[in-house]
């Protein structure tokens, strides 16, 4: 690369912040910090640099990776909430429960699988630990909400699925690829994938396109579900049907016409156990906003298991940063 260029711009991915960005930025990290402490949420501040194998359990992105002089392995923070479980795990873990956390940080991720991201996203987000995630969830998808109409005041859709789905249909299948295909809405792929396991091909594209394109009815879509599942194995299907129960009734209890039950959606965080959500608006590709339930995750971090669940905002892209 032209080193002029070089010294003049800074590296693609690190936006240099003007004072009229940094104000909007810090004034909405200000408004939903504020949401999240009169939820009775606590500020923690973790580093910037950790050991890489805090971050091995987050697949979805690699980590920027150092060695600094005494030559000890080191990486850029490319998750927060292994940060706090590991943190829980070893510094703070004798208080009591339930705890809630929140912070307001940067993380830094490496863009080759989502070019053209950004490399450093500010984030505001919010952990509950101790608190099983029937009573957890459904509190931070009220604060993600609240942050989302009061900080942002924007229009956007909030996609609530169970992640004990799509690991049922993982472990039927056998492919590698099966969640890019959900991500992508890729129902032929999908169906092959099940024809591949004896599914008639007329069934399977059947199953794909329900699972992928649901009805907005939610009668709808039962009639044509108990007119496929039988195809499916049994394990598979029952599965299923406890996950799809308890995720309508999470978003029948939340009353918002935005929050809509998605039954089979993949997310890139792989450490969720149950229930998740994801938050779309119009402008972004991406979600802004993730969160769920992590009831497994502080045993990579000590012997300890308690449920957990959080979620992250992204302040960089919703305050339009490029």
């Amino acid at each position: 690369m032209n080193q002029d260029f070089r010294r003049k711009r800074p590296a693609y991915g690190f936006p240099f912040l003007d004072a009229k960005a940094t104000r909007e930025l810090e004034e909405k990290s200000r408004h939903a910090q504020g949401l999240l402490q009169a939820a009775g949420y606590e500020r923690v501040m973790p580093p910037a640099l950790d050991f890489p194998e805090t971050f091995a359990v987050f697949e979805s992105y690699d980590s920027f990776r150092l060695r600094d002089r005494l030559g000890e392995d080191l990486s850029l923070r490319s998750d927060v909430t292994v940060q706090i479980m590991k943190g829980f795990a070893n510094l703070f873990a004798r208080r009591e429960l339930p705890q809630k956390i929140y912070y307001t940080v940067p993380v830094y991720r490496d863009i080759r699988r989502s070019y053209p991201s950004l490399r450093e996203v500010w984030q505001v987000g919010a952990e509950c630990i101790g608190l099983k995630s029937e009573q957890a969830i459904p509190e931070l998808i009220r604060l993600a909400l609240r942050i989302m109409d009061e900080t942002f005041q924007i229009e956007f859709a909030l996609l609530v699925s169970d992640i004990r789905a799509l690991l049922a249909f993982e472990r039927w299948l056998h492919n590698d690829s099966l969640r890019d295909s959900l991500v992508n809405r890729n129902a032929p792929r999908f169906a092959a994938m099940m024809s591949a396991q004896s599914i008639g091909t007329h069934a399977a594209n059947e199953l794909a396109r329900l699972l992928l394109y649901p009805p907005v009815s939610a009668v709808d879509f039962h009639v044509q579900w108990q007119a496929l599942r039988d195809n499916l194995p049994a394990t598979v299907v029952t599965t299923c049907e406890q996950c799809w129960e308890e995720g309508r009734r999470l978003v029948a209890s939340l009353g918002d016409p935005r929050v809509v039950f998605e039954p089979l959606l993949a997310s890139k965080t792989f450490y969720y156990s149950g229930l998740f959500f994801e938050g779309y608006v119009p402008s972004l590709t991406q979600p802004p906003v993730r969160g769920g339930a992590y009831s497994e995750l502080l045993r990579e971090y000590s012997e300890m298991n308690l449920p957990a669940a959080g979620f992250a905002v992204d302040l960089s892209s919703l305050t339009g940063i490029r």
